[in-house]
């Protein structure tokens, strides 16, 4: 696990081996970031968050809580993924998009 200058991360949060928090970002209560996952710069993982193995979070963007990014997935800059949204196993999802509560698969949002 390799925590960046200035990133927080609650103490009830997981962070997995192998998991990358970059500069600035936080990791909030309850939230996971799974093994080789990587989390950029001045991103907020909220509460009960899940990021998954292999995850890319692209720096600004927002997982809200009880949202969840899948294994493989990649989450643009600025994204903000929703309370309740799910991004799925290795779907991409473009900058400056928002994720509601409904699911991103594959690069296509499903309801």
């Amino acid at each position: 696990m390799n925590i960046g200058k200035q990133a927080r991360v609650a103490g009830s949060a997981h962070v997995a081996d192998g998991a990358k928090i970059g500069k600035h970002a936080t990791i909030h209560d309850g939230a996971h970031v799974g093994a080789d996952a990587r989390i950029g710069k001045h991103v907020e993982i909220h509460e009960n968050a899940q990021v998954e193995t292999g995850a890319r979070i692209d720096k600004h963007a927002h997982v809200h809580a009880d949202a969840s990014v899948g294994t493989n997935a990649r989450v643009g800059k600025h994204v903000h993924v929703h309370e309740n949204a799910r991004v799925d196993e290795g779907a991409r999802v473009g900058k400056h998009a928002h994720v509601h509560d409904h699911d991103v698969d594959g690069g296509r949002r499903t309801r």
